[in-house]
């Protein structure tokens, strides 16, 4: 990039903020303010290219490339970044069109993660709601900024972990089995129950759980569920419609 930014950045307008150095959205939105106060306008409108990265045709990239770099070494690293593929869970996917730019990457994927385990402890004590409207605006968020990526499987894992985590707050919560086993019954489920260890992350993953904490009975506590927003050509769909 330090080779190329140069090379490029000349082309681009003084209006453009995206992926520049030394600019944010943050100067973006300086430069709005000082076009509605010198124009007095009244509305700005934010547009976005859906699935711009998904789309991108490789020989149409690499031929514009082309057009300004001549260095052979630079234009096969930059065809071998396009055809690298990607990680889906523990599987690798070539892309033979767009980019991986529309995956979820890691490293915001592990510091999804961390928020989600400050807002998660075990031992917080607080009351299960109260961390469901803690965690919901940071699960907006996230999912929103990453609609128009490829990442319904990872979305649906995030969501049955969160659920997980949950889960394992509510047991602590109870305490004892007996609490548990009295839920279970509240659901309509037969004794005899066995008894686990309500302070066990192994716990949270036992059928009990699942049984007395369904999906369903997060949402109706107020949790937002990721899993249920559209991703990829899902969020593209509705898009045009």
């Amino acid at each position: 990039m330090n080779i190329l930014q140069p090379i490029f950045d000349i082309d681009f307008k003084p209006s453009s903020y995206g992926y520049r150095p030394k600019r944010s959205c943050h100067d973006a939105i300086s430069k709005m303010t000082v076009f509605i106060r010198k124009y007095h306008r009244d509305w700005v409108v934010d547009m976005d290219l859906s699935k711009c990265f998904d789309l991108l045709d490789h020989k149409l990239i690499i031929s514009s490339v082309k057009r300004k770099v001549t260095d052979g070494s630079i234009l096969k690293l930059i065809n071998q970044f396009l055809k690298s593929g990607v990680m889906i869970g523990n599987h690798w996917e070539a892309s033979t069109v767009g980019s991986q730019w529309t995956r979820i990457q890691t490293s915001k994927l592990i510091g999804f993660k961390q928020k989600v385990k400050q807002l998660t402890k075990r031992n917080g004590g607080i009351n299960l709601v109260e961390v469901i409207k803690r965690l919901n605006p940071v699960e907006r968020g996230f999912v929103n900024y990453f609609s128009n990526a490829n990442c319904k499987r990872e979305i649906k894992a995030l969501a049955g972990w969160i659920r997980r985590r949950l889960r394992a707050i509510q047991l602590r919560l109870w305490k004892k089995p007996i609490r548990l086993h009295r839920r279970l019954k509240q659901l309509e489920y037969k004794p005899l129950f066995k008894f686990i260890k309500m302070n066990s992350w192994r716990s949270s993953n036992s059928l009990l759980s699942s049984f007395s904490m369904p999906n369903q009975w997060f949402e109706d506590i107020g949790l937002y569920s990721i899993e249920h927003v559209n991703t990829g050509w899902l969020a593209l769909s509705a898009f045009k419609k």
